[in-house]
This record gives structure tokens, sequence and C-alpha cells, in this order.
């Protein structure tokens, strides 16, 4: 990971979920959007391989304020603070855009808040 990159949290799942509930008061607080990207690399055939390829896209495109963490075996998590969709897709786009077609895990990003609800989007890195 380059210095100064986003916090990788291999350690639980819970790091990177208490860093989303907390992103998620500072939303409601002050108001400014903030998006969780899933990436999931279920359908992978070598989830291994991809997952540390996914790794290492997101440590060089990613900013120190954001995080990276496993939510289970199969999905990674990138936590993107005062982000809006746009801004998540432009991410997604620019760390997946080079990969094979058959190799992009499904990507599905959470925002919040907006229009005072949880919003899902699947996005394709086209």
């Amino acid at each position: 990971m380059r210095p100064g990159g986003a916090h990788w949290r291999s350690e639980f799942q819970t790091d990177l979920l208490s860093l989303v509930d907390r992103e998620r008061s500072r939303s409601q607080r002050y108001r400014i959007r903030s998006c969780l990207v899933v990436f999931d690399l279920s359908k992978a055939v070598r989830p291994d391989r991809r997952a540390v390829a996914l790794l290492r896209g997101l440590s060089r495109r990613v900013r120190a304020a954001d995080s990276i963490g496993r939510l289970d075996e199969e999905r990674i998590g990138l936590l993107l603070p005062a982000t809006g969709l746009e801004g998540a897709g432009k991410v997604v786009h620019d760390v997946l855009g080079s990969w094979q077609h058959e190799e992009v895990p499904r990507c599905t990003v959470h925002c919040y808040p907006e229009h005072d609800a949880l919003v899902s989007e699947e996005l394709a890195a086209e």
C-alpha cells in the first residue's frame, strides 16, 4: 500500500463496519454524503487472485480518508467518506475499467444519505 493511502482493514470485518457506522453518524450530523462500495468476488474463478488484484488497484486509486476492508471471504468493502454516487462510480470505473469483462466483480454502491434513505446502485465498470 502506498504511503498515505487508504486504511487497509484486514483484521476483522467489524473494523470496517464500525467505520461505516461512524461515517453514517457524521453524514447525519453534517448532511454530507458517503458511500460504501461492495465488491463481490463470489463468482470469480480464482477469488484469491482477484482479491489481490482488486486490493492493488484500490490502494493505488483511493484517498487517505478512504478505508478498505473485507466484509467476508468473498466481499471487499471500500468506504468513501464525503463522496456521492457519481464519485463512487468514478472510483469503480478507474479501478475496474481495465479488467477483462469476465473477471470484473459485481459491484454495489450504498450511499447515505440520499433523499433521507439508503440507496443501492449496481455499477458496471464499462
